[in-house]
């Protein structure tokens, strides 16, 4: 799973703590971990850099401030919202618009069925940057 927080509200070893038992337990997009997988787990942690939002006056300035690999990014418009973190860039790659392709599917996760939330004027865009780290195999720091 993947669990987590944009804002520090703890000390960075209580919300490890916290965020690996919520992506362990309560991520929804999955099963919880059964006790038997614990072996086999690898964990990674991401700790973000506070985020920053962007002001452009077009779709192209918009896609030409996003450094893909880099930048996370946060959309928010209303009670929609959602995260992708640097990493999921890599997914994008293959696409003929990486960027568009990127947008299209953090507005999709938002919940927007359309996918064109990020083109929409009042949306809030926030970027990101994350220091990633995880262990070598499963168990193995």
């Amino acid at each position: 799973g993947c669990v987590g927080s944009m804002v520090a509200s703890e000390p960075l070893y209580v919300a490890v703590m916290q965020s690996a038992i919520a992506a362990a337990t309560r991520d929804t997009r999955f099963y919880p971990v059964d006790p038997g997988e614990l072996s086999s787990i690898t964990i990674e942690i991401s700790v973000l850099s506070p985020s920053r939002r962007l002001s452009f006056s077009s779709i192209e300035e918009l896609k030409a401030l996003l450094v893909p690999g880099v930048h996370g990014v946060v959309l928010r418009n209303g009670p929609l919202s959602a995260v992708y973190l640097p990493e999921v860039w890599e997914v994008f790659g293959h696409e003929k618009d990486p960027k568009e392709a990127f947008l299209t599917s953090l507005s999709h996760k938002a919940g927007d069925p359309t996918g064109h939330l990020w083109r929409r004027p009042d949306t809030i865009v926030e970027v990101f940057e994350a220091v990633s780290f995880s262990e070598t195999a499963p168990g193995v720091a």
